[in-house]
């Protein structure tokens, strides 16, 4: 019987397994978008979303592979006006590997800028003292009127010059409200305001001077030309306390704001978009020690976006 002892055993080394991640952060834009991780292994992993169940916003393409392989990361657009995080990790074995993604807020300022009068829409022409409107016919200055009524108010009278010239204004007036009343020297300045829905339409008056006599001499007026529009809303989508919370954490001044903002439903008239509901809230806020700001914004009342802003610091 021949014993073979001390002979050569040859067997297959056993292969350890490993796994390298590229786990350098991931900076998401607030748009939809699709990123990559690249997985270098030699065995079968797995790749999760943390907290998946409350992350909607983050979903995995290619999430388990067996070697090499790269992982897609699906991000929805980000509509807060806050970043947010998420963590993918890649499992193999006993090895964990993390990657951190952290998406960008939606933009908090999207400026639309107010239309100004003479600058933007109202391309006007001069003519024996009346001031035109090209585009849309109306008068909007009358220097040399002679309007004299049988109303001895200048209140009075001035509501019903509104009333014999609401054609050539091309103004309704169930859209005209009473701001103000100014007495002077040698006449009273009655100043109007536009509204719909008994809403304000910002930066618009209507101004009649009328002298001692009783007599209107002269009339202007910024009013919007609203009739263009068709079903305007008249019911926020966004109400303040968001509005106010969009501006704080746009700017970043919870903790530093002085006194309480209030704000006010207007229809703003901007550059690109017309006529849209927003809330007007003045804020105030100040640096140690001693540095302040006095800004109005102006958030559109159906989306949430900063549209407009306005220094209201008098120097």
């Amino acid at each position: 019987m021949l014993i073979l002892a001390g002979g050569l055993v040859s067997c297959e080394d056993k292969v350890e397994s490993f796994l390298t991640v590229d786990e350098t952060p991931i900076t998401a834009t607030a748009e939809a978008g699709s990123y990559f991780i690249a997985v270098n292994s030699n065995s079968k992993w797995l790749a999760a979303v943390e907290d998946a169940e409350n992350v909607d916003w983050c979903t995995l393409d290619n999430s388990t592979g067996n070697g090499d392989g790269v992982i897609t990361v699906n991000i929805a657009e980000n509509p807060l006006y806050s970043p947010r995080s998420v963590t993918v990790k890649v499992t193999l074995e006993s090895f964990t590997k993390s990657v951190i993604i952290d998406q960008d807020p939606t933009s908090c300022h999207c400026p639309r800028g107010l239309i100004e009068f003479g600058k933007i829409n109202l391309k006007s022409v001069y003519e024996n003292g009346r001031t035109i409107d090209n585009e849309t016919g109306a008068l909007r200055i009358s220097r040399y009127e002679h309007f004299k009524s049988e109303e001895t108010e200048p209140e009075a009278i001035a509501w019903d010059y509104l009333q014999a010239r609401q054609d050539v204004y091309k103004i309704k007036m169930d859209n005209v409200k009473l701001s103000r009343v100014h007495p002077s020297l040698g006449s009273t300045i009655i100043y109007f305001s536009q509204h719909i829905n008994n809403i304000p339409v910002y930066s618009t008056v209507f101004i009649v001077y009328i002298n001692n006599e009783n007599v209107v001499t002269y009339a202007s007026n910024v009013f919007r030309n609203i009739y263009t529009y068709d079903n305007i809303c008249s019911n926020p989508s966004v109400g303040f306390s968001d509005a106010l919370s969009i501006i704080v954490e746009c700017l970043n001044i919870e903790n530093i704001i002085i006194g309480e903002p209030r704000g006010e439903l207007v229809y703003f008239e901007s550059k690109d978009k017309g006529l849209e509901l927003a809330w007007q809230i003045p804020i105030t806020w100040g640096y140690p020690p001693g540095w302040s700001f006095s800004f109005k914004f102006f958030v559109s009342a159906s989306d949430g976006c900063i549209i407009h802003s306005e220094n209201t610091r008098i120097y």
